[in-house]
């Protein structure tokens, strides 16, 4: 006790809690109210202050005594102040785990032993299109993958060795469909799998998309000295870019692939707009300007043309740049150069006249 309260015997034998500060006038009538009615108190949780001014957690059990004819109360006290951080610590890591499991960007689901669903976020309910009381309790089987025993003992043996696995599968989609996802799993407990699904369904379609762009343009589209890039219509994501247009934009392939350009800013939504009805509308390829925004935020003045071409039954948009910035700086300091020349002979033209003037001037005095 008196470790706890950080006095010396003399100092607190024949003072009260009271005299004393250690606790506060409302924990100090809750403990005797506690007490009044059975004369005991058992595993009551207080919070007093010590000598140093530090709040300590204890847990007290108080029992009334007949000592020479005088009441008295035996108390029992034990430091609980270190379980109470590690409850404190404990209840924060499962809220901050809890906020991250709810509000991920990808699915989070856990599985028990048997390969049912325990637990499963919003994330994953969209994705599969499942409410969580359709997933949870069910087998993996039954709702989402094929999963036999085999393959989840070999998921199981690679986790032992390497604490985690990341693998592609399909997902059955509610509808019927199958997704194309991501997962990471991992031990969670002795008895628990936990995973995080990421849909790679844009990305799987690009890559195909880029293998299709591949067999039909290789040479031509990578040795051209002129940006080209392939993107989607619908949403104007990158399928593929050959090496002129990445060095003119900044990217590297694995940057602008499966991006759109809006999100990347190499063009406004108002200009992709515009440059998607310029090519839908024209039956012929025209070129035109427009600038578009590279890696470092500078802008390039560009030369472009654009086509819609079909890739794997998908609308399009072929575009071909030419870098005009430097033709561009050239062409105004051309303009600069002739305004200046202008000007020049412009001024010469008033002097000569002058000069003319003044000497018809002074002939005609003599």
């Amino acid at each position: 006790m008196l470790a706890v309260i950080g006095l010396t015997r003399d100092q607190l034998v024949g003072r009260s809690p009271d005299d004393l500060g250690v606790i506060t006038p409302v924990g100090s009538a809750a403990l005797r109210a506690a007490v009044l009615g059975p004369g005991y108190v058992h595993g009551m949780d207080v919070q007093i202050t010590n000598a140093a001014g530090d709040a300590v957690d204890l847990l007290l059990s108080v029992e009334e005594l007949d000592i020479g004819g005088e009441p008295c109360y035996l108390v029992l006290v034990l430091d609980i102040s270190e379980r109470k951080q590690l409850e404190t610590a404990l209840k924060e890591s499962e809220e901050a785990y809890r906020t991250l499991f709810n509000q991920a960007g990808d699915g989070i689901y856990t599985v028990d032993a048997e390969g049912r669903y325990a637990e499963v976020n919003d994330r994953f309910c969209r994705l599969l299109g499942y409410t969580r009381a359709e997933i949870v309790g069910a087998r993996l089987n039954d709702m989402t993958m094929d999963v036999t025993p085999e393959f989840f003992a070999a998921i199981g043996d690679e986790m032992a060795e390497h604490g985690s696995v990341t693998f592609e599968r399909q997902l059955r989609h509610k509808g019927g469909t199958l997704l194309e996802v991501e997962i990471t799993a991992a031990p969670l407990g002795s008895k628990r799998r936990i995973g995080i699904v990421r849909d790679i369904s844009r990305r799987k379609a690009a890559e195909r998309a880029l293998r299709a762009s591949e067999e039909k343009f290789a040479h031509a589209f990578t040795a051209n000295p002129a940006g080209i890039v392939i993107s989607r219509v619908a949403d104007g994501c990158y399928l593929d870019a050959n090496p002129a247009y990445l060095q003119m934009l900044g990217y590297t392939r694995e940057e602008l692939i499966g991006r759109r350009s809006v999100d990347l800013g190499v063009m406004s939504p108002k200009d992709r707009a515009e440059v998607v009805a310029r090519a839908a509308q024209q039956t012929s390829i025209i070129p035109f300007e427009v600038q578009v925004r590279t890696k470092s935020g500078s802008t390039v003045d560009v030369m472009t043309a654009f086509a819609i071409i079909d890739v794997d039954g998908e609308p399009c948009l072929l575009t071909m740049a030419v870098d005009i910035t430097e033709r561009k700086h050239y062409e105004q300091l051309l303009q600069d150069t002739n305004a200046a020349l202008e000007q020049r002979v412009a001024e010469r033209t008033t002097d000569l006249q002058q000069a003319v003037d003044d000497l018809q001037r002074a002939s005609r005095h003599k």
